[in-house]
């Protein structure tokens, strides 16, 4: 048998790409081509800050044999959303396999990718999902995403996913989602491979969201200059147009309201030289901290799929301080109260239900203030203005919410659903 590496030649469809689809192609360029058989499928990542499309020559050859070679083109297009889209850069949210899922439903919407170029074993938002050999698959995952509507988010996909998931996170037991690797034919999955994206640190992270950004930015600009997008959709216009807009990312908002909230804590060290009196007395050593109280939103106006999106992100920011974590609607549950340490995973539980009243966590904080160095309140907005907060105040509301007041100096964070 002929060498797979040799059978099949990804240039050329890289070619084809340029050639017909100007806006694909020019995002394709700047992606590095990885052969390898280290993976079943194909799949993206970043090393020492380079983009990189990982594929099994195997894989791909036999997909082009099977199902012809505007599937090839499919996969690309697919890699390529997962960049853009920042599901590399951005956390991974548990649990994984799940998560995987979401992300590909988001992607494999007619807005971004048309079903003709999608491999069959695709998970498609609204088709019930077969495996290798095109045998349509029965079991709760795979009944849920035969009714899945197009073109949502893939919070929302993770969110509807939770409802139906396996206890096991699918790595076993019969018609659950997972029987057999994606890409052996087992059982339905994500088409291509996701692994290494919890191995990007965080410095890449940061890097790569700039350097797609930049090449988004020039792609968009280049077709419309030319006028040739080939098949974008409006909607996947729109997506990059807000993609790539000048507007300050609300998560660079977030870190900075963070920042500004730290205080520095002074201790003496011998370790340390002494500037002005050198070895005779202790230096000094200075480590920033900040103890922040956050009140979550639990009122019955907040959906699930938000109240998860406030908690993820409250997550990822607890590397940088120590949060309290406060529940309330119209009275806080200090019962509830715990403290969200670096590192700790939290499970998005939803402890009330009632209305909203912002001056109860507004006046549990004066009542504290002593403790904390900031309020942070994440919420939809919808309730009347509260009463005078004593302690630097920040408001972090979800995608759909909206403030019905003016918050005079305290900035007003704006969260975005991922695609």
């Amino acid at each position: 048998m002929a060498d797979p590496k040799k059978r099949f030649d990804i240039d050329y469809h890289t070619v084809q790409l340029l050639l017909n689809e100007p806006f694909w192609g020019h995002i394709s360029r700047r992606v590095t081509k990885v052969c390898t058989d280290r993976l079943p499928t194909a799949g993206v990542t970043v090393k020492d800050g380079d983009l990189r499309m990982l594929y099994n020559p195997n894989f791909c050859h036999t997909l082009v044999e099977e199902e012809g070679e505007k599937k090839i083109i499919g996969l690309l297009k697919h890699e390529l959303c997962h960049l853009f889209y920042e599901h590399v850069t951005s956390r991974r949210r548990e649990p994984h396999l799940m998560w995987n899922y979401a992300t590909d439903l988001a992607i494999n919407s007619p807005r971004n990718i048309s079903r003709e170029e999608l491999p069959n074993r695709g998970l498609v938002p609204g088709e019930r999902p077969c495996d290798k050999d095109g045998n349509p698959q029965s079991d709760p995952v795979a009944d849920l995403i035969a009714e899945l509507e197009p073109n949502m988010s893939s919070d929302y996909y993770f969110e509807k996913l939770k409802e139906v998931w396996p206890d096991d996170d699918g790595k076993g037991g019969e018609g659950e989602p997972g029987d057999g690797e994606p890409g052996d034919g087992g059982g339905h999955g994500p088409l291509d491979d996701h692994d290494g994206w919890d191995a990007i640190t965080e410095t890449d992270r940061e890097l790569i969201r700039g350097k797609v950004k930049q090449v988004v930015k020039e792609a968009v600009k280049e077709c419309d200059k030319t006028n040739r997008w080939g098949s974008v959709s409006a909607e996947l216009r729109s997506d990059l147009r807000r993609l790539i807009s000048d507007q300050v990312d609300w998560r660079a908002l977030l870190r900075a309201f963070v920042g500004r909230c730290q205080r520095a804590d002074v201790t003496s060290t011998r370790k340390r030289r002494n500037r002005k009196y050198g070895l005779v007395h202790p230096g000094s050593k200075r480590n920033y901290t900040a103890n922040i109280l956050v009140a979550v939103d639990m009122s019955g106006s907040v959906s699930d799929t938000e109240l998860e999106l406030l908690y993820g992100e409250l997550g990822s920011l607890a590397k940088r301080a120590t949060f309290t974590f406060l529940p309330f609607d119209s009275e806080v549950d200090s019962e509830n109260m715990f403290v969200w340490k670096k590192g700790k995973r939290v499970e998005a539980k939803r402890f009330r239900a009632g209305g909203t009243c912002f001056n109860a966590p507004v006046r549990f904080a004066n009542e504290h203030r002593s403790e904390y160095d900031a309020l942070l309140i994440m919420t939809d907005g919808y309730a009347p203005k509260p009463g005078i907060c004593k302690l630097r105040a920040g408001w972090v509301i979800t995608p759909d919410g909206s403030m019905d007041f003016e918050t005079g100096r305290s900035p007003v964070i704006k969260l975005q659903h991922r695609a």
